[in-house]
């Protein structure tokens, strides 16, 4: 896979977990914070939610993975030469 294409999956990626966690942010907010009461649908749909965002971050988890072990080399030619200009 190209280069480039890895990093756009990487970073579509980190989005989808941002945009999952203050979506469950937001829907913890509006449904478990207050005086209403915690119904089945809502145990449901948190769970969901917390299920989607394991399984996407799961995923990101072995691309980025993948990425460091294909790019390891580069990677590390990057840090040493980022070093010796300090």
């Amino acid at each position: 896979m190209d280069e480039k294409v890895i990093i756009d999956i990487l970073t579509k990626e980190a989005y989808d977990l941002t945009g999952g966690i203050l979506g469950l942010y937001l829907f913890i907010d509006d449904h478990f914070i207050g005086p209403e009461g915690i119904t089945l649908e809502d145990i449901s749909a948190l769970n969901g939610l917390t299920h989607a965002m394991l399984e996407i971050s799961q995923k990101h988890d072995l691309h980025v993975e993948e990425f460091s072990q294909k790019y390891r080399d580069v990677i590390v030619a990057i840090e040493h030469k980022e070093k010796n200009r300090s």
